[in-house]
């Protein structure tokens, strides 16, 4: 395993404790656009520092400006990109909305930059171009649909994601319910790419106490993700073929390709209310798409569906966990 003490300029790492340095400067790139200004408004407060977090319990937490020792302030890191698209699943009325509030949004920040983009909905592209407009050496992939619970959650993040070896940040997300929704993924499962610990119980400690420490995976979702943008521009960003599904994978095997390491931080903590954006598409255009990302990925990412180097193949690929035992799981 790769996560060990490790001691740099400026930088120690534990496992109870970060210190980082701060003069990386981070962009937050939130997308996709479409769901309603109240999201929207959630998710760039969080990035500025402006947003309390919200706890399990619903209960606010204070000082998110000063998250921990860390003054948020001298990370440089309040830059904002949204890109968004021109999907129509939205009202009228909503867009006004959400336009009046992206230039309230630019003439109140300097440091807020809104991008439009003539195109059908495509999360790759939307991502690509956000981080190509983006100024920060480190930027975050946010959905609009997630909810900050940790409160020095990017400070953990970059504790990371500035090392030399490691190549995306990803974080422990649940469902409105507090069922885990993302533990890292693991590739293979169910015969393709899938999230560990799936409606888990929030306070699930997992195999090897995985939900409590972190560890390297194969890869994981770009509903929350931090990279380092030298490193994302390094293996070619998202791969634009893949509109809706499995992009961020493509992304995360990428970059283990390069030799880097992607690690899970399970004490880094958000809601995501998956999907509420763009709804879930039922018709046929989109299942038909969602078969072609599907055959996409089995064609190209064969080596990876047989082993996913941090999962033992001794384990179940449909069971977390759980040792194969004859033709069955034990």
């Amino acid at each position: 395993m790769f996560l060990k003490r490790i001691e740099m300029h400026g930088f120690k790492s534990f496992a109870d404790k970060t210190i980082i340095s701060f003069d990386n400067p981070i962009t937050g790139v939130v997308g996709p656009n479409g769901c309603g200004k109240s999201n929207i408004t959630d998710a760039v407060r969080w990035v500025l520092g402006e947003q309390s977090a919200k706890s399990m319990r619903g209960e606010k937490m204070n000082d998110v400006i000063f998250a921990g020792s860390a003054d948020r302030r001298k990370l440089n890191m309040a830059e904002v990109t949204l890109v968004f698209d021109n999907s129509n699943h939205i009202l009228n009325s909503e867009k006004e909305e959400i336009f009046t509030y992206f230039k309230e949004l630019q003439e109140k920040h300097d440091n807020v930059h809104v991008h439009a983009l003539a195109i059908p909905f495509n999360f790759s592209i939307i991502n690509n171009k956000a981080v190509e407009y983006s100024h920060g050496e480190y930027v975050v992939l946010m959905n609009n649909d997630t909810e900050v619970i940790t409160k020095d959650w990017l400070e953990k993040m970059l504790g990371y994601a500035q090392q030399e070896n490691v190549g995306s940040v990803g974080v422990k997300l649940y469902y409105g319910d507090d069922s885990i929704q993302h533990g890292g993924i693991i590739t293979g499962k169910g015969g393709g790419f899938a999230h560990r610990y799936y409606r888990k119980p929030h306070d699930e400690k997992g195999y090897m106490h995985t939900l409590d420490i972190p560890n390297d995976v194969a890869c994981c979702t770009a509903a929350c993700l931090m990279v380092s943008k030298k490193k994302y521009l390094e293996v070619g960003g998202m791969n634009e073929e893949l509109t809706v599904q499995f992009n961020d994978v493509d992304l995360g095997l990428k970059l283990l390709d390069h030799g880097y390491f992607n690690v899970f931080v399970p004490d880094v903590e958000l809601y995501h209310y998956e999907s509420k954006s763009r709804g879930i598409d039922k018709d046929p255009k989109a299942v038909e798409r969602f078969m072609s990302e599907v055959n996409y990925v089995k064609e190209n990412y064969a080596k990876w569906l047989v082993h996913d180097p941090f999962y033992n193949d001794n384990f179940d690929k449909n069971y977390d966990y759980m040792l194969i035992v004859g033709t069955g799981s034990n």
